[in-house]
């Protein structure tokens, strides 16, 4: 520090401008602590007490008037006491209305009292409460010595006998009928008042004091010298230099930092890597290091934008070694500006053990865990911030003029509109590049001629997880955006969100959907579902969750039928394959067993014996495949290899109209797991046909909700079990949450099949209430939280994993939360029962 800098800590500056304002400051918390507050807490007690003594002179009045009645001989003295105690029993008051008041004599004996009718008409001499005082005797002396007064006690909370705290009461006799009246405060809820304004009060206080701090600051900053300033900076710059040197060589993945001007830094866990030594460094190439591809499109320019294009796209790729042989490698690529140039940082991580290693070590788990926790929280936001403009175009518009159009736009995107102003479809720069570059169409050709159709859609509310996964499945990159009406409000790119975070997770998936047997799909699926146990013990969400076992279980599957029809041949005509239950409600749990059927075209050209037996084949090739993968056979025999459940549309059409227009609610108690297909391979056209049979068969028809909702309603949430059983089955106490939501979703056609999608789109249509959808949401959340633990951990401890959830398991907390989910989720059923019971 120079000389000119040491004068704003000299005695003249503490005096004149620090020590004032820490005096001020400390005068003022003492006063806040030693008079304000305390003083508050007189105030608020005192009110309370006034509270409490003037609401039990009201209902003294009330006992008062009824003994009016019977001094002037309109009422026997039985008839008035038991109106009093009616009126007694009946009132209430505070914000929640469960504050009461009771009654009791002077023997003591309880009249009445609202949350313990167990004690009415019972001798209370010996009830001592939970510090053992005999408080209704003590009731009963205060009365005697002071006539009425106050009484403090311990009781329960309200309405809940597992919580007793504090209280504070005032009685009054009625003597007339020897008869002590009482109310009281709980001393948490004016100690809960308390803290409230203490902290309102801690908050402006420390509002005030940042005020006072930031005067502070503003006046030293004001008289610092412009030396002073210079010589700070370069201070700066000098330490930013040695962070980012100490950054890149103390990082345990390799690094590579190019800048503008071909500057090129690799640390030392890089070098190690590729084989070159530290002073070798100095003469590398990037031409060297990379696939021909790569250096075609980077070129001699070490320009970083186009090294960050170039490799953003190969998340996954080669480098070459100094001796000629290449590593498999993830990169991630992130944009920097350092010194004042722009640049590219580049993590490289081997991949080379990940491929050699069939199993991660317990040694592995916690660096795995650590891995996965950061992707996880980008994959569970929503990709709103994503979402770009567009420009709008119409399908018989050149391909020049669209070009023109999104050049003075700046847009990446066009979106095609036909005659009836609806889009229709979706043209990227890549596509115009293609149709105009590579396949060498005219530019006057019209746009519809490149356009990707149909038009492909995600919700504004959908996470980076749904993107990842539509585009994984879909195999494109952008998306239209819509909003809860539908509307088009811009669109997504899957390239847009740094892939490469997921690491090793994308690259097991890109290896499933490349699996070219059916062990290699067995291998990838092992290895996946490892990532989902530690998914499970980093805290990630149901919703997460659920998302990433449907994932798994869906490119399983497919890749499985892909490899199926490779060995059958192509199939005869065109079809679908559904899945149904929980995973055809996107929902799947670490213990799934299959429920799946296929459906097909109707247009069998004669041969419909040989198209079924084609058909029949494919799904014992694809339900056998599952087995041995966890997926195991469905003990009721719903799967796509069973010749019921392998039909053409026409048959399923049958089926449905069948079970809507059933005549008894037995007739549905194995097929409602059927109103949850959802397609995950083939023509999605036929499922989509069928759903709109099922709701043109549903429209009208009441007997049928009617049937399903008595169904619903035999099911019972186990809250007895929780006092006395062993163990509840967590598959069982979720059941109503996912048949009341179905019963909803059918009636009021909406055509999503996961269960917190149909919640939503219910809330949306205020089916629901704002509260009461997120009763049951939490019910379902917790439960199926409670299930992934569960299962996971019996997994760990190598016991075969199942739904049966020992109630040893369980903390008391846990305890109490599963009893009110179990009172929540029975309400729901009242509703259902009163919704529905009168459509007959």
């Amino acid at each position: 520090m120079t000389p000119q800098s040491n004068w704003f800590i000299n005695r003249g500056f503490l005096l004149k401008i620090v020590l004032p304002v820490l005096l001020t400051l400390v005068l003022f918390i003492v006063a806040l602590y030693q008079i304000v507050i305390p003083r508050f807490e007189e105030i608020v007690l005192d009110r309370k007490r006034e509270m409490i003594r003037e609401l039990t002179h009201s209902v003294w009045h009330i006992a008062e008037r009824y003994h009016q009645e019977e001094f002037e001989g309109r009422m026997s003295r039985e008839e008035a006491q038991r109106w009093t105690v009616e009126q007694v029993r009946n009132l209430r008051y505070g914000e929640e209305a469960k504050d009461y008041f009771w009654i009791t004599d002077f023997q003591p004996r309880m009249i009445v009292h609202p949350f313990r009718p167990d004690l009415d008409g019972e001798d209370l001499t010996n009830f001592r409460d939970s510090e053992g005082k005999t408080l209704f005797v003590e009731i009963v002396s205060t009365v005697r010595a002071r006539g009425e007064g106050y009484v403090d006690y311990t009781w329960q909370w309200k309405d809940d006998s597992t919580r007793v705290v504090p209280k504070l009461s005032y009685v009054k006799p009625f003597v007339q009928w020897e008869w002590i009246i009482g109310t009281g405060i709980y001393i948490e809820d004016v100690r809960a008042e308390i803290d409230e304004l203490e902290g309102n009060i801690i908050t402006i206080s420390l509002l005030i004091t940042l005020v006072i701090a930031l005067l502070l600051v503003f006046i030293t900053v004001q008289n610092l010298h412009s030396e002073r300033r210079r010589l700070e900076a370069e201070n700066d710059l000098l330490e930013s230099k040695e962070k980012y040197q100490a950054l890149v060589e103390a990082t345990t993945e390799g690094l590579l930092m190019v800048l503008e001007g071909r500057q090129t830094f690799y640390n030392k866990t890089l070098l190690g890597m590729l084989g070159y030594t530290e002073a070798e460094s100095r003469t590398i190439l990037l031409q060297e290091l990379f696939l021909p591809e790569v250096v075609d499109e980077i070129a001699d320019t070490y320009d970083p934008e186009k090294i960050r294009r170039a490799l953003s796209e190969r998340t996954e790729t080669q480098l070459r070694q100094k001796d000629g042989s290449y590593i498999d490698v993830l990169l991630t690529v992130s944009s920097i500006t350092f010194i004042g140039k722009t640049g590219v940082v580049v993590i490289v991580k081997d991949m080379t053990p990940h491929r050699a290693a069939p199993e991660h070590h317990p040694e592995d788990v916690e660096g795995l865990l650590s891995e996965l926790q950061a992707p996880m929280l980008l994959l569970e936001q929503p990709i709103r911030p994503f979402v770009k403009d567009f420009a709008r175009c119409g399908m018989h518009e050149s391909i020049a003029a669209v070009a023109r159009m999104m050049s003075r736009t700046k847009t990446d995107v066009a979106l095609v509109r036909d005659a009836g102003d609806h889009f229709v479809g979706l043209v990227s720069i890549c596509d115009l590049q293609q149709g105009a570059l590579v396949d060498g169409l005219s530019l006057d050709r019209p746009i519809y001629e490149i356009m990707r159709a149909p038009l492909l859609s995600l919700y504004q509310s959908a996470s980076v997880f749904d993107l990842l996964a539509r585009s994984h499945e879909k195999g494109q990159e952008y998306f239209a955006v819509k909003d809860l009406t539908g509307a088009v409000v811009g669109t997504v790119q899957a390239g847009d969100i740094e892939k490469s975070q997921l690491h090793s997770y994308i690259f097991f998936l890109h290896r499933l959907h490349a699996a070219e047997s059916v062990s290699e799909v067995r291998q990838c699926h092992g290895r996946l579902m490892h990532y989902i146990y530690l998914l499970i013990g980093s805290g990630a969400s149901v919703r997460t969750l659920t998302h990433a076992t449907t994932m798994i279980a869906e490119s399983v599957l497919r890749r499985l039928i892909a490899l199926a029809i490779e060995e059958l041949g192509p199939p005869p005509v065109s079809f679908t394959f559904l899945v149904l239950g929980s995973l055809g409600r996107s929902e799947p749990s670490l213990v799934t067993d299959q429920d799946n059927a296929i459906l097909y075209d109707d247009d069998t050209g004669g041969q419909g014996e040989q198209v079924q037996k084609y058909f029949l084949l494919l799904g014992e090739r694809v339900c056998d495949a599952l087995h041995t993968m966890g997926y195991t056979h469905c003990k009721g025999d719903i799967m796509a290899k069973n010749e019921k459940w392998c039909r053409p549309l026409s048959d399923w059409k049958r089926y449905f109209t069948g079970w809507v227009g059933a005549a008894q609610p037995q007739d549905l108690l194995d097929v409602s797991i059927f109103f949850d297909f959802r397609c995950v391979y083939g023509d999605e056209t036929l499922a989509e046909q069928l759903r709109d049979h099922v709701y043109k068969a549903l429209s009208g028809n009441t007997s049928f909700f009617l049937h399903l909702s008595q169904n619903a309603l035999r099911v019972k949430p186990p809250t007895r079990q929780l006092k006395s059983a062993d163990s509840i089955d967590g598959k069982w106490a979720m059941l109503p949450v996912i048949d009341i939501t179905r019963i909803y979703a059918l009636k009021h056609r909406v055509r999503e099949s996961n269960t917190v999608d149909r919640l939503a789109r219910l809330q949306e249509q205020q089916i629901f209430s704002t509260s009461g959808h997120r009763d049951i949401l939490q019910a379902y959340s917790y439960l199926m939280q409670l299930r992934f633990q569960h299962q996971s951990a019996a997994i760990a401890a190598g016991r075969e994993a199942n739904n049966d959830i020992a109630m040893d398991e369980l903390t008391d907390a846990e305890k109490v939360m599963l009893r009110r989910l179990m009172s929540q989720i029975e309400t729901f059923q009242t509703k259902l029962n009163l919704d529905f019971k009168g459509t007959m």
